[in-house]
């Protein structure tokens, strides 16, 4: 058993020998008699996907190299250690670790480039969202979820997770609360709440309200799972403020997308359609809401590439030789943003589509 596990090992880690490999993989498959050895491939694996991050960590840290042409390659794989349904086997203790690191290089990556990829981000918390409102996905996913929206700051957890606490709180109730893993996600949320403390003021606190009172409109606001856990092991009355008022900061979507549209027409002089249609969607997509086609010539592009990528029925993109930049500046106008509005109206529930169908917009001669 020893020298097949070190046999297999070395298999995985060389990339001289693919037939090997496949060798290698259906023996993994179909051999009845690996149960022995089933613990320290589960070790094997996970340290290497720890290793991995960690050397992604490094790169992303090395201010003289330029990520940003590779980021299209390492976010699937960056998303996939946060939100994977099993990384190992679960009693092992170390997915939990490889999903905090994975979190934290999502919102590093984020903070880094968001600038440039104003959507980078919105669609990632698109993803978490979606996972952790799903109540099909497992409590590891969801740690993952939360863990990473905790890692994207204040506004994420303001704006994206204290409004679902809620509806997250029936989720957890379907499974025994005294789980292991129940418990992870439920500490996980009460150990970020905190950091809503720095998002008011603190000279608006009422501190005279009873602790009853209090406790009664958290209940209206994330249930009475999550209230007991914020009165309890909190008992800040900052956050507590914070978390009961988060909703009187939110104007309705339609509200929302008016002043949406005012404030950015009040800025916006002498200017594109394709300018404005930039401004516009890069709001848009941070109020959660589909972004717009404003130009005639990007509905018809938007058209035209629906049907390529319909009869191409692939996605695929490779920008080594730098062609996709190459294109966008030579077009007069933002085929990026077209390529966006294809994304959220074909591939909205394909968070991998949707990247891929952005950074493959095929430029189409009008």
């Amino acid at each position: 058993l020893q020298v097949f596990y070190e046999k297999v090992t070395m298999t995985m880690q060389s990339e001289d020998d693919s037939m090997m490999r496949v060798h290698v993989l259906k023996s993994l498959e179909h051999d009845t008699g690996l149960a022995q050895l089933l613990p320290y491939f589960v070790q094997f694996i996970c340290e290497k996907a720890h290793s991995m991050l960690k050397m992604t960590d490094s790169l992303i840290n090395n201010t003289s190299l330029y990520l940003e042409p590779h980021l299209h390659h390492l976010m699937p794989a960056i998303l996939t250690c946060v939100v994977r349904r099993k990384i190992g086997v679960d009693p092992d203790n170390s997915h939990w670790e490889i999903r905090e690191l994975a979190a934290h290089i999502l919102a590093k990556i984020c903070d880094r480039y968001g600038a440039s990829y104003n959507t980078l981000q919105p669609r990632i918390t698109r993803v978490l969202l979606s996972a952790f409102t799903d109540s099909s996905k497992s409590l590891s996913t969801h740690y993952g979820c939360i863990v990473a929206m905790g890692a994207l700051g204040r506004e994420v957890i303001r704006s994206i997770l204290v409004p679902n606490l809620k509806t997250y709180a029936e989720i957890l109730s379907l499974n025994n609360v005294s789980d292991v893993k129940a418990m992870r996600c439920y500490n996980a949320i009460v150990d970020i709440l905190p950091k809503l403390k720095e998002t008011i003021d603190p000279t608006t606190v009422n501190v005279q309200v009873h602790d009853e009172d209090l406790r009664k409109r958290l209940v209206d606001k994330i249930g009475e799972y999550f209230a007991d856990g914020v009165m309890n092991k909190i008992g800040d009355e900052q956050v507590i403020m914070a978390i009961i008022n988060f909703m009187k900061t939110i104007p309705s979507i339609t509200l929302l997308v008016v002043l949406l549209f005012v404030s950015i027409l009040n800025k916006v002089e002498a200017t594109t359609p394709t300018t404005l249609l930039c401004l516009v969607n890069k709001e848009r997509i941070r109020a959660r809401v589909r972004p717009l086609a404003l130009d005639v010539r990007l509905i018809k592009s938007a058209q035209l590439h629906t049907n390529y990528m319909a009869r191409a029925g692939n996605l695929t993109h490779d920008d080594k030789d730098g062609s996709l930049g190459k294109r966008i500046d030579n077009v007069g106008f933002d085929w990026r943003a077209a390529g966006e509005n294809i994304a959220y109206g074909f591939y909205s529930e394909d968070e991998v589509g949707v990247m891929k169908a952005w950074v493959s917009f095929v430029p189409v001669a009008l």
